[in-house]
C-alpha cells in the first residue's frame, strides 16, 4: 500500500463508522419519538378525564428550547473537525438517511 492512499482509507473508516452510527442513531430515534408520543396520548387522555392538568404552554416552551438546543451546533463547529470529521459526517447523515 502507498502511503498517499492512507489518508483516504482513513477517510473512509471514519466515513463507515459514520454511516453505522448514523443508521443506529435514527433507528433509536424512532422508538424514543413513539415513546414520546405515546406518553403525549397518555397525558391528553388523563388530562381529558380530569384526572391530572397539564400545562400544555409550559410543556410546548420546554420542548421547543429543548429541541433549539440540540439544533445549535453550526456550521464552524462542523468544520472545525477537519477532512476526517467530515467524512465521519457524511458518512454519518448518509446512515441516517438510510436508516
Amino acid at each position: 500500500m502507498s502511503v498517499g492512499m492512507e489518508p483516504v482509507l482513513t477517510l473512509a473508516g471514519y466515513g463507515a463508522l459514520g454511516f453505522i452510527l448514523g443508521y443506529a442513531l435514527k433507528k433509536i430515534l424512532k422508538v424514543i419519538l413513539f415513546v414520546f408520543g405515546a406518553l403525549g396520548l397518555l397525558l391528553w387522555w388523563l388530562e381529558e378525564q380530569g384526572i391530572i392538568a397539564v400545562n400544555w404552554d409550559k410543556l410546548n416552551t420546554l420542548i421547543t428550547t429543548t429541541i433549539e438546543n440540540i439544533l445549535s451546533l453550526n456550521t464552524a463547529t462542523l468544520t472545525s473537525l477537519g477532512g476526517f470529521g467530515l467524512g465521519f459526517m457524511g458518512g454519518f447523515l448518509l446512515g441516517f438517511k438510510k436508516g
